[in-house]
């Protein structure tokens, strides 16, 4: 009987951030509480007004397992995965150091934001063309900009 009613408990889920409250998560990387966490709703994320981000600009749109990078070009709109594959560290807290490419300040790796494709390893010289960071769709829908997180399929 005690046995049962063990079974019966629903154990909490674990955020998939908890890692970074105990001191394991990247460098560079903070911890956002559940509420300010975008949702993803039919497969995208609300990321705001097209006027909240300067040109030239990011804002970092953080999600359960993941944060996205979304940045402005004069009036185009490009999402990456916020974090340099060397070591995790935000691109949005890094710079543009031309029209489509940012440099991370951590390590000074470059990816385009168009398709996330490394431009150059740091002080390394060139990268491999397969290495890349995650790009996203996005959409824009009269003032509305939405990034596209999961495929969706025809209707």
């Amino acid at each position: 009987m005690l046995f049962s009613k063990a079974m019966d408990k629903k154990t909490p889920e674990k955020d998939p951030q908890s890692d970074i409250l105990i001191g394991h998560g990247a460098f560079g990387v903070d911890y956002v509480p559940k509420k300010l966490r975008a949702r993803v709703e039919g497969g995208r994320v609300y990321a705001g007004k097209k006027g909240e981000i300067p040109s030239g600009k990011a804002k970092a749109i953080p999600l359960d397992r993941f944060t996205i990078a979304l940045f402005r070009v004069d009036d185009e709109y490009y999402a990456i995965k916020d974090a340099c594959p060397h070591a995790d560290y935000p691109l949005s807290k890094s710079q543009l150091v031309s029209r489509y490419t940012v440099m991370c300040t951590s390590h000074n790796w470059q990816f385009d934001i168009r398709d996330g494709h490394c431009v150059k390893i740091g002080h390394c010289g060139h990268a491999t063309p397969d290495l890349t960071v995650r790009s996203f769709p996005v959409e824009v829908e009269g003032e509305d900009l939405w990034v596209v997180v999961e495929s969706r399929g025809a209707p």
